[in-house]
């Protein structure tokens, strides 16, 4: 990297989708760092010292490595993250940046040793403690009853040290974990997903998908980050709500998809709860409503998870505050609550929302409930509640008034405008992936909202020409006419 040059600053979102990939599929994680040449350097680097080990031991950890904790390796993306959009200054910094880095992928490999179902680790059945299992610990530096803190072992190392004392016993580490078969099942899924959203990261076209919050790891749910002190000046605006104090919220996913929201509750009933938690199938978690309020702009889909009545009760629970949010200012929530009247055409509110989720932010909140009610009176049957819109957003024209007024020339010129500009568009960041240069957050966003607006114009035009095909007299009806007409006496 030349002295002119650096990596962009990461985004929350961008930092996000990085500690969940690690977590979930660290294999991909390593693929990904494969790709880029700080990462190449260092897997370089780390092979080397894999190639000095003996090599009648599989274990990709050094006899004199420590374990790396998630703490370690977050602790180390957030360093990474707030000097990746400065230039280093002298070699100490660049060497800082290395270790930050290499602790990145240490970490990422030692999951994925640990989460090898092939692998073997060792238990000590002379003692049982709280009638849990004893595990030779990591380096077999004592014991551990922690099976992700138990030592793993290729199959002949196990039985090796099975064949020498007895009372150690091989397990095969797949064979310990329940539904072996079904997790294994499951976790080929996830993998799956994962490789399609490394895909996407690298497709210059592409903006992220929307991640949810991971119930399955419970610190997610008050991981805030850099949004912190924002979401709690949200949380103390909501609370002052009539009653707000007194309510809670109910969140559910399914233990396959923990980031997708099954269920969302206020105040659920004590029957509903205990069937929530007895299904082994789901996660379930409690947050304060004002607090769930607050962090609304972080859960794809979320109102998709509420009942009416729910989706209603937090509705009353957010409305009062609408005109106190923060103005908007940053370009994606800016741009996606242009044009945004009550009669929007849901199917368009979705598309925006799914390119408002992929930036997650606490600016969202506003355009987002706005979206949500479009989306929930539409799928319900009800009338759009006024008071989720912005003065702004009511003065503009209705959508059947902007189509009533729309002139079908006009139309199609936008259309083929919209269109040039988009293909220039995505010539411009063509030519900078041939040129080597890394393609900004900011214009994947760009090009998402430019192909939203397409969509929107191309709703307009087939909404027009059905309006217009309704309205033309049949070439049937003529005939008919005229055949009237001429059989009528004169």
């Amino acid at each position: 990297m030349s002295e002119n040059q650096h990596t962009p600053a990461m985004t929350d979102a961008e930092e996000q989708n990085i500690k969940d990939l690690i977590t979930r599929d660290p294999a991909a994680f390593l693929a990904l760092m494969q790709t880029m040449p700080e990462g190449q350097k260092v897997l370089e680097q780390l092979r080397q010292q894999d190639h000095q080990r003996s090599m009648e031991r599989a274990i990709a950890t050094r006899s004199d490595d420590h374990l790396v904790s998630a703490d370690e390796a977050m602790d180390a993306l957030e360093r990474l993250s707030e000097s990746s959009d400065t230039v280093p200054q002298d070699d100490a910094e660049v060497v800082v940046r290395a270790n930050d880095l290499k602790t990145l992928i240490e970490y990422a490999r030692q999951q994925s040793i640990l989460n090898d179902p092939n692998l073997y680790v060792l238990q000590d059945s002379r003692s049982t403690p709280d009638n849990q299992m004893l595990f030779w610990a990591h380096n077999a530096k004592g014991y551990t009853t922690d099976l992700t803190k138990a030592h793993r072992f290729t199959e002949l190392e196990a039985l090796a040290q099975q064949q020498s004392r007895s009372t150690d016993i091989a397990h095969r580490v797949g064979d310990l974990a329940p539904a072996t078969g079904k997790m294994l099942g499951e976790a080929a899924k996830q993998i799956a997903r994962l490789e399609r959203e490394v895909r996407d990261a690298q497709d210059p076209l592409r903006i992220p998908r929307p991640r949810g919050v991971d119930l399955s790891v419970s610190r997610d749910l008050q991981n805030y980050g850099d949004h912190g002190p924002q979401v709690a000046k949200l949380k103390a605006m909501f609370d002052q709500t009539p009653g707000a104090i007194n309510n809670s919220v109910l969140l559910a996913a399914s233990k396959e998809d923990p980031t997708h929201l099954h269920i969302v509750a206020m105040n659920p009933s004590e029957s509903l709860e205990r069937r929530l938690v007895d299904n082994p199938n789901l996660i379930v978690r409690h947050m304060e409503a004002s607090e769930f309020a607050a962090s609304f702009w972080r859960f794809p889909d979320a109102h998709r998870a509420m009942s009416y009545q729910t989706w209603s009760e937090f509705s009353e629970l957010v409305q009062p505050h609408l005109d106190k949010l923060p103005k908007v200012t940053e370009s994606v929530p800016a741009q996606l609550q242009i044009g945004l009247p009550a009669d929007y055409p849901p199917a368009l509110a979705r598309e925006r929302m799914s390119v408002l989720d992929s930036r997650p932010s606490p600016q969202n909140l506003q355009v987002k409930m706005a979206l949500a009610e479009i989306e929930m009176a539409s799928l319900y049957g009800e009338p759009v509640n006024p008071e989720l819109f912005t003065p702004a957003q009511l003065a503009v024209s209705s959508w059947s008034e902007k189509l009533a007024n729309t002139d079908l020339r006009v139309l199609h010129d936008k259309q083929e405008d919209m269109a040039f500009m988009e293909g220039e568009f995505v010539k411009g960041i063509q030519q900078q992936v041939a040129n080597g240069q890394q393609v900004s957050q900011d214009d994947r966003f760009t090009l998402a909202l430019m192909r939203q607006f397409m969509s929107e114009l191309e709703r307009q035009n087939d909404s027009v020409t059905r309006t217009l095909d309704r309205a033309a007299p049949s070439a049937h009806a003529s005939d008919d006419e005229d055949d009237d007409m001429s059989m009528s006496p004169l």
